[in-house]
């Protein structure tokens, strides 16, 4: 063999696994001479490697790609990527919001520009690493299990003119969903007003809870569940091009337990705390319990018909959906 050819041939193998070394030598040297033919100048050989390239390069044809995600799952990663840093961020700013409102002892700029920009940019980074890691898994699990093709895998033809608008539209529902979300539920944990409010001349000083202790114990854990599958139903939605039939019922079902759970819990006559009620009504001289309990039946039952006049839309889209594949720009 010719000293400039097995010095090629050594340098591609020595790149690659032992086990590999012995069969991707003897077929790499076979395609050298058929390359070669029947010239076999030293010339001859030196334009045949050129050609062939550098030998760290040539050894990557023999090796398996290595990815922490892989292009398969590249597209679905930057889609769920973008959905979930949007959902850290829009937390992290309601927080900052929060923290920088009711901070004492500081300025309010000051608490604005150091609970924002630092928490902002550090949810980012968790988002990003979050997503990342479960991905990373998602690509380890495939490797090892290595699922065959299934051609009932092939994902539905989307039922949206645009998966852009699409997309923009997810991010900003779910973003608005967490960031409302977390407002709700900050409030509700927290629980505690001091109030000394001056209405008419009659003033009015009230210092403790607003709800009895078991609305947070018993709303909280579900309201956060319900933001996860909210974000969860979105992110599938998004893949899907839209609303199917199982994500439709799903979503319904979803919608309706949480309205259920809400009805139940803020028509109870124990909801809120009878002290914060009765210094309402000793202030202002009326009877509060009745005038709340009509208010928030009238919020619930506002709430009931906008979601089920969502649902039905919800529903009219699934079984309508607008007709034609997107147009293809020349």
């Amino acid at each position: 063999m010719n000293d400039y050819i097995e010095r090629y041939i050594y340098d591609v193998t020595k790149r690659l696994d032992e086990k590999q070394r012995e069969d991707i030598s003897k077929e790499l040297e076979a395609n050298i001479y058929d390359m070669l033919g029947e010239d076999q100048s030293t010339e001859n050989i030196k334009t045949v490697l050129t050609t062939l390239g550098s030998p760290a390069k040539m050894a990557m044809n023999y090796k398996e790609p290595r990815y922490l995600i892989s292009p398969e799952l590249f597209d679905d990663y930057k889609h769920v990527l973008v959905i979930v840093v949007a959902v850290f961020v829009g937390i992290s700013f309601a927080i900052g919001i929060i923290e920088a409102v009711t901070a004492t002892g500081i300025a309010i700029l000051e608490g604005v520009f150091e609970t924002l920009f630092g928490s902002v940019i550090s949810a980012g980074f968790n988002g990003f690493a979050v997503t990342t890691l479960i991905f990373a898994g998602i690509e380890l699990y495939r490797k090892k299990v290595n699922p065959p093709f299934r051609v009932e895998s092939l994902p539905k033809i989307p039922k949206v003119e645009s998966k852009k608008n699409l997309r923009v539209e997810m991010i900003i529902e779910s973003v608005f969903a967490v960031i409302f979300g977390y407002i709700f539920i900050h409030v509700l944990l927290t629980n505690y007003v001091n109030i000394n409010a001056i209405w008419d001349e009659v003033t009015w000083i009230y210092t403790g809870s607003v709800l009895n202790a078991w609305v947070a114990n018993l709303f909280v854990p579900w309201f956060i569940a319900y933001l996860v599958l909210t974000v969860i139903i979105k992110v599938f939605q998004f893949k899907e091009g839209g609303f199917t039939k199982v994500l439709g019922i799903f979503y319904t079902a979803l919608e309706l337990t949480s309205l259920v759970i809400m009805s139940i819990v803020f028509t109870r006559m124990n909801t809120f705390n009878p002290l914060f009620v009765q210094s309402v009504s000793t202030a202002f001289n009326i009877d509060f319990a009745y005038h709340l309990d009509l208010a928030v039946k009238g919020i619930i039952s506002m709430v009931w018909i906008i979601t089920t006049i969502e649902l039905i839309v919800t529903w009219y889209k699934i079984y309508h959906p607008k007709k034609g594949l997107p147009k293809q720009k020349n």
